[in-house]
């Protein structure tokens, strides 16, 4: 795991210093380190796996409100229909595709898509795997870059299926794709048993 990460810029000088510093030696500005670590959402959701758990019960959320919106959800004895919301309801959250973007003008599709699920076996392997890989991507990359790489890997994703012609698409796979990415890029520039 990498060290934490102990400099920074005063926020109002815009000089290195230390954050063990109680006062910037250049400026003065008192506790220049804490004062925007304190007022930061990045910054609680840097602590513990508040990160994986925030973007964990996200998707859980909006799974479950997708349930009740646009008509009965389909409840079938196949595995992957199972518990599969209505396309109306995924519609009017901000599925994405070619019928919401050229359609409706969703163009936002490309970000909020990344959150809903068709099915509960769809939400299940996506949000197990993104508790095995979010941990460690803040370790190596932090908390801010995880955030960014999640939800720029979801964008790109849906950019690419919108252009490939995909009519009808959800689901958190392109940004999970992008971490795993992320993580390979890692180990490979790391070397030794990352690089394995």
């Amino acid at each position: 795991m990498p060290a934490q990460k102990t400099s920074g810029l005063c926020p109002r000088c815009k000089r290195l210093i230390s954050f063990t510093e109680k006062n910037c030696p250049h400026c003065g500005l008192h506790r220049p380190a804490g004062f925007f670590r304190r007022l930061s959402p990045v910054s609680w959701l840097s602590k513990g796996n508040r990160l994986t758990m925030t973007i964990l019960w996200t998707n859980v959320f909006f799974f479950v409100f997708s349930l009740f919106l646009g008509g009965s959800p389909s409840v079938s004895a196949d595995p992957f229909s199972f518990l599969s919301p209505s396309p109306y309801g995924l519609l009017a959250l901000g599925a994405s595709g070619t019928i919401p973007i050229n359609q409706f003008h969703n163009w936002m599709s490309l970000f909020s898509a990344n959150w809903l699920h068709g099915s509960l076996i769809h939400i299940a392997f996506n949000m197990a795997v993104l508790y095995q890989l979010i941990r460690p991507t803040v370790a190596f990359y932090g908390t801010s870059r995880t955030i960014i790489l999640y939800t720029l890997g979801g964008v790109g994703g849906f950019s690419l299926s919108y252009i490939a012609g995909v009519s009808f698409t959800i689901g958190a796979s392109a940004a999970l794709c992008a971490i795993i990415g992320s993580l390979l890029f890692y180990g490979k520039h790391r070397g030794g048993a990352y690089g394995y």
